[in-house]
């Protein structure tokens, strides 16, 4: 099991001398668990008829779920097609995400799109 194991690894990073490999190369059971996202929890939520005033100030929505961990890092903003800056997503707190100042307003006629990692039990 160990060599079929080391071979599916092997094809994804052949740098690495598999035979002689160290616990820092190999990532253990738990860490893949700990890390893994199912796809049921990458979620896009839709927003649009928003009027928001966000030329000067920051701005929020509230998300359906609540973003996993509070990690600003999950969570990713498009706005009309165009994905916005990740420094713009300020902060997260259960599911309401805050963005900073854009510079100009968001009319009803725009379209955003929220992209992030729904709180989830692995």
């Amino acid at each position: 099991m160990a060599q079929l194991k080391s071979k599916q690894i092997k094809e994804f990073n052949d740098s690495v001398t598999w035979t002689a490999a160290n616990s820092e190369e190999i990532p253990n059971s738990k860490d893949i668990q700990n890390n893994f996202v199912p796809e049921s929890a990458m979620i896009i939520e839709e927003f649009t008829s928003q009027s928001i005033s966000s030329a000067t100030a920051s701005w929020q929505l509230t998300l359906s779920n609540s973003v996993m961990s509070n990690d600003v890092s999950f969570v990713s903003l498009w706005i009309n097609g165009y994905k916005a800056l990740a420094s713009l997503t300020t902060s997260v707190s259960g599911a309401v995400v805050t963005f900073g100042a854009l510079g100009y307003d968001i009319d009803s006629i725009d379209t955003l799109e929220v992209h992030y990692i729904k709180n989830h039990a692995v």
